[in-house]
């Protein structure tokens, strides 16, 4: 406040020399008036002015002396009428000028109040600001404390989904540590007793198939129970018997029927377990390998084995303990595996296979035996179209919005709102008018 009321000063002082500066040379011009309109003291020159005198007051005869006072007098009056003209004028353009400086004064003072009352506003509007941007820094750090505590939750979530799907989570549970320990165990493991997987990084992908996962968690913990399994001697061999009907005679196909599909045989061929299908997608698969738990029926190979067992080891009297099923045909049997068929043809036949991007190729279709299709192909016969496996490709796209703080934004366009609501009125209202009163107080 104190730097507006120097400016009023500063500004009164001005004021007050420039009208000490006319009061001066007033004072001045109406000394010289004075000393103007002043009646000289006249002295006679002896006798002949004593005489001129009475002649003058006598006879009303004018001398040299009254001639030279007159003429005095009247440039005197001239002159003070040419004073009082200018003096007028003088007046008329200091009345301008001062009454001109007054409403410049009266500008300046509205000036100086609409400034700091927008420089108030604009500091508030600072403090306001300020406030909000500590406010989004607490709310910030807030913000991220809370999405550090969902991504813990998440992670938790995620590694018991993982457990409970039966997979270690592999950014949460260190695969080497588990590696480690199993390489541990290994070597304490009693005779005869093996891990049915490798103990390598690389394989973990097998280790974790063959691994039984569970987890739990209490207030502050979260417990993982990993069930590695062990193998013994013997190892066995999955066969999977698929009854193929073989021509006979006129038309007649004959074939054994199976009531075993499923059968694992011993490697030394000595004995055999009886597995449903259902039972073998229960084991783990490792790479062409399957484990299974040890809770079947372990039946000797004798020479009473069921028709399968027969069949596999091409036995004596082979077919004395199976059964026979005729079916009548005209054409070719199919049989369909996994992206292959079994054939069974009366007589010869010849098939066409057709691939994309592929010349056709032709087949002869005789007795039996087993056609495999690529992908996009299809076998034509006469009697027959077979298709392959179509494969389809996706992609997906993924996009993300990061949230953007715009408290800031907006501040700065409040700011922006307020500078434009800044007027000042205008100090000069007519600058010719200034440059017009100095020329005529020069005149």
């Amino acid at each position: 406040m104190w730097e507006y009321t120097l400016l009023n000063d500063n500004t009164c002082k001005n004021m007050y020399t420039i009208a000490e500066r006319g009061h001066d040379r007033a004072k001045n011009m109406i000394t010289a008036i004075q000393a103007i309109y002043t009646a000289p003291i006249n002295k006679r020159r002896g006798l002949m002015d004593g005489l001129g005198s009475i002649a003058k007051s006598l006879f009303g005869t004018m001398d040299a002396n009254d001639e030279k006072i007159i003429k005095e007098q009247l440039t005197l009056l001239h002159n003070e009428a040419a004073i009082r003209h200018a003096v007028s004028n003088q007046l008329k353009i200091i009345n301008s000028t001062i009454n001109h400086i007054s409403s410049l004064e009266e500008n300046i003072q509205q000036n100086e109040r609409n400034l700091r009352n927008l420089i108030q506003i604009i500091r508030n509007q600072g403090h306001i600001t300020s406030r909000h941007q500590a406010v989004d820094e607490y709310f910030t750090l807030i913000i991220e404390l809370i999405n550090d505590l969902i991504r813990d939750t998440e992670d938790i979530l995620e590694y018991l989904t993982y457990a409970k799907e039966g997979f270690l989570h592999p950014g949460l549970m260190s695969v080497n540590h588990v590696i480690d320990n199993l390489k541990g165990a290994a070597a304490t493991l009693p005779e005869g007793l093996y891990f049915p997987f490798s103990l390598d990084g690389s394989d973990w992908i097998n280790i974790e198939k063959a691994t039984t996962i569970s987890a739990y968690c209490d207030r502050d913990n979260i417990y993982t129970i990993l069930q590695f399994p062990l193998t013994a001697s013997p190892t066995y061999e999955i066969l999977h018997a698929i009854p193929l009907p073989v021509y006979d005679h006129d038309n007649k196909f004959v074939s054994v029927e199976i009531n075993e599909p499923y059968i694992a045989v011993d490697t030394e061929q000595h004995t055999y377990i009886t597995i449903t299908e259902y039972e073998l997608q229960e084991c783990s698969k490792i790479g062409l390998n399957y484990l299974c738990e040890r809770n079947h029926a372990i039946n000797r190979i004798i020479s009473d084995a069921i028709c399968e067992i027969q069949l596999y080891l091409k036995a004596e009297n082979q077919y004395k303990h199976c059964n026979h099923k005729f079916v009548t045909a005209d054409s070719v049997l199919w049989k369909k595996l996994e992206n292959s068929w079994l054939f069974s043809a009366p007589t010869k036949k010849v098939a066409t296979i057709k691939c994309k991007n592929y010349p056709e190729s032709k087949e002869i279709l005789e007795n039996t035996g087993k056609i495999t299709l690529q992908n996009n192909c299809k076998l034509i016969t006469s009697d027959v179209v077979i298709r392959s496996r179509l494969l389809e490709r996706t992609k997906i796209i993924e996009s993300y919005l990061p949230n953007v703080n715009i408290t800031l934004l907006r501040n700065a366009q409040v700011l922006d709102n307020k500078t434009d609501q800044i007027k000042l009125k205008q100090l000069v209202r007519d600058p010719n008018e200034l440059k017009y009163l100095g020329i005529k107080l020069n005149k």
